[in-house]
């Protein structure tokens, strides 16, 4: 049957046996498929690290002359320049965090740690808005980790303090915001002995029975 395929489709130049079964080219495609995507970085010319250099030059000056909204827009176009810079990532954190869009800046922070994990400022900087959001819990990891690549820092040593001193309130007040929970009020009163059948569910406790 293989020399009558060879001859009807003039096939003599082709090694029948060696083409796959349907079933070995279903797993080599299921195999191909199931591989991780690299992702590849694109080159930086000399010319474009230049242009970015130059914009984030811009956008320094912009926040030294308190205009928060441009130098986001400086720093964004230097990262179009140059996408990989944890610098720009880092000063685009700080803008956002003089906006107040404390988010933000915490999503800038950890792309510049994606591309640079010992840019202590990039940890600084998500403290800093980490505390702002009153997660100080968060806080406190972010500039423990920020001081242990930059030990004779004094701001993070400070704000490190303020954080820790901030964690006693902010575990007060998750405390208090539980306890108005309907749902958290009728499980310490089931536990209290304050549920259906409980001593509060009929007369006052001590009260003597008729």
């Amino acid at each position: 049957s293989v020399q009558c395929i060879r001859s009807s489709f003039d096939l003599s130049s082709i090694d029948v046996d060696a083409v796959p079964s349907l079933p070995d080219t279903f797993s080599a495609g299921c195999k191909s498929l199931n591989k991780p995507e690299v992702a590849v970085k694109r080159e930086i010319t000399p010319e474009d690290k230049a242009e970015a250099e130059r914009l984030k030059g811009e956008g320094n000056k912009f926040i030294s002359e308190n205009k928060p909204l441009e130098a986001v827009n400086a720093y964004t176009m230097a990262l179009a320049k140059d996408p990989y810079n944890a610098v720009y990532y880092g000063n685009r954190a700080a803008a956002y965090s003089k906006l107040n869009d404390h988010a933000a800046a915490i999503r800038d922070c950890e792309r510049a740690l994606q591309n640079d994990p010992a840019y202590s400022k990039a940890y600084g900087r998500m403290g800093f808005a980490y505390a702002a959001q009153k997660n100080h819990a968060k806080a406190v990891e972010c500039y423990e980790k920020a001081l242990s690549l930059e030990p004779d820092n004094s701001s993070y040593k400070q704000n490190l303090e303020t954080a820790r001193a901030a964690l006693p309130a902010e575990m007060m007040q998750m405390a208090s915001q539980m306890m108005q929970s309907p749902q958290v009020q009728q499980m310490v009163a089931s536990m209290m002995g304050g549920g259906p059948g409980g001593p509060f569910s009929g007369a006052a406790a001590g009260e003597p029975s008729n």
